[in-house]
């Protein structure tokens, strides 16, 4: 193998490694933007859940009230 040639087959290498680089750091970068995305859709899903959770209990609460109310209209009429 002469000097000429393991040059050209460093130079290829040097490239390709480049070239490998690059896609990991962009592949990292991806990543990243990724998790962030889903760290924001798992916070909104936390929230909704927050609200749905106050949501049934305002309701619980108001179910509460009507029946206390139903129950001294009954005893009203009696």
């Amino acid at each position: 193998m002469s000097a000429e040639n393991l040059m050209e087959i460093l130079e290829a290498l040097e490239k390709r490694v480049d070239e490998l680089a690059g896609t990991i750091s962009e592949l990292k970068s991806e990543r990243d933007q990724l998790l962030k995305e889903l760290q924001e859709e798992i916070s909104k899903r936390e929230e909704l859940e927050k609200r749905l959770d106050s949501d049934q209990e305002s309701k619980s609460e108001v179910r509460q009230r009507i029946q206390a109310i139903i129950d001294k209209l009954d005893k009203m009429e009696a």
